[in-house]
């Protein structure tokens, strides 16, 4: 590892923790609501998410597009986000107001959903060692060199 990257490599690590430190906190809510079910997928989601940076790390696949490897974490998100709220248990008095709404919250999610996706196409197929260079140290201009004669 080198030193100047260690800089997004922590926020490659960090960002993602960030985005994805809501769902252990919403598992917390729904441990005080007896939902035991939601808070072990959220567990779950947490874990996978957490699994996901650390494994798809872009210095571990240095030749693989950034994009590529970023695309699974906001999946993992929206995957967290929809489970949610269908495990979600609604007092009986808002019951009554989603009656026949059907999937209209998908209108609402979606399209703050695709704000999670303008990575992939920012970086584009730049992978890291383009954006960060390869750990091998080249000269910056190859010189055509004359052949010795034999």
């Amino acid at each position: 590892m080198e030193n100047s990257n260690k800089g997004a490599e922590a926020g490659w690590t960090y960002g993602g923790l960030g985005g994805l430190i809501w769902i252990p906190v919403l598992g917390i809510v729904f441990i005080v609501q007896a939902n035991y079910i939601a808070a072990l997928t959220a567990v779950a989601l947490f874990a996978l998410g957490s699994l996901y940076l650390f494994r798809f790390a872009p210095w571990k696949h240095p030749d693989t597009p950034v994009g590529v490897l970023y695309i699974g974490l906001p999946l993992l998100i929206l995957l967290a986000a929809v489970s949610f709220l269908m495990l979600w248990e609604l007092p009986p008095e808002f019951e009554h107001q989603l009656q026949g709404s059907g999937y209209a919250w998908l209108a609402i999610l979606l399209p703050g959903a695709s704000a999670l996706f303008i990575p992939c196409f920012t970086f584009g197929r730049k992978s890291w060692t383009d954006l960060h260079g390869s750990s091998e140290k080249k000269p910056a201009v190859e010189l055509d060199r004359p052949q010795a004669p034999q």
